[in-house]
């Protein structure tokens, strides 16, 4: 019975996430914030994991319109223009996962 409860989630993961805060000296004019560029750059992740605590492989979607070179970690990567899940990925995700 436990193997049939589940819950899933999709949530963005930024590329890069620089802090809105910073620390200063007191009378300190000159401010340098560091950033790569991609603060608005993100992908989608969609998580799942049974109530009998065995967790899917993440299903991850990048914002593209080709699939990356670069080697990934298990799971399952995907593209798509939006950039997240949307009605034909969910169902791709549901036989996929």
């Amino acid at each position: 019975m436990m193997g049939q409860i589940d819950n899933a989630d999709e949530t963005p993961v930024w590329f890069d996430m620089p802090s809105s805060t910073m620390i200063m000296q007191r009378g300190t004019n000159d401010m340098k914030l560091l950033s790569t560029g991609n603060e608005h750059s993100y992908f989608a992740v969609m998580l799942e994991c049974i109530a009998n605590g065995r967790k899917l492989p993440p299903f991850i979607i990048f914002k593209r319109k080709a699939m990356p070179k670069e080697v990934f970690l298990p799971g399952v990567v995907r593209i798509n223009k939006k950039g997240y899940l949307d009605e034909a990925m969910m169902l791709e995700w549901i036989q996929v996962v």
